[in-house]
C-alpha cells in the first residue's frame, strides 16, 4: 500500500508501507509542519516514515491515529483525509 504524506511546504511524498493486513497500528505526528507516520506491524516491527530528511527544530504540532486494527479505525481511505491540502488540514 502506498500512502501520500505532506511536508511543511505542502509537497506530497509517497511511501510504500507494505500490506494493510500486516499493520496493527499507524499514527501520524505533525512535527514542524511535516507529517511523520509511525507504524507498528503485527510481527512487532516498527517503522517510521518521515517527510523531512532533517529539520533544525522539532515543534510538536499534532498527533492522531490513522489506523488501529484492534479498535477498528481505518482512515487510510477516508476521502476527507485524502483531500487534505496541508499537514494541518485534518478532518478528525
Amino acid at each position: 500500500m502506498v500512502v501520500t504524506l505532506l511536508d511543511y511546504s505542502e509537497a506530497r511524498i509517497d511511501f510504500d508501507i507494505g500490506n494493510l493486513e500486516d499493520i496493527n497500528r499507524a499514527v501520524i505526528e505533525v512535527i514542524s509542519g511535516d507529517e511523520v507516520l509511525s507504524i507498528e506491524y503485527k510481527n512487532g516491527e516498527q517503522k517510521m516514515f518521515d517527510t523531512s530528511p532533517g529539520r533544525l527544530i522539532d515543534y510538536y504540532d499534532e498527533l492522531y491515529t490513522l489506523y488501529d486494527y484492534e479498535k477498528g479505525i481505518n482512515r487510510f481511505l477516508d476521502e476527507a483525509w485524502l483531500a487534505r491540502r496541508d499537514s494541518y488540514d485534518v478532518p478528525f
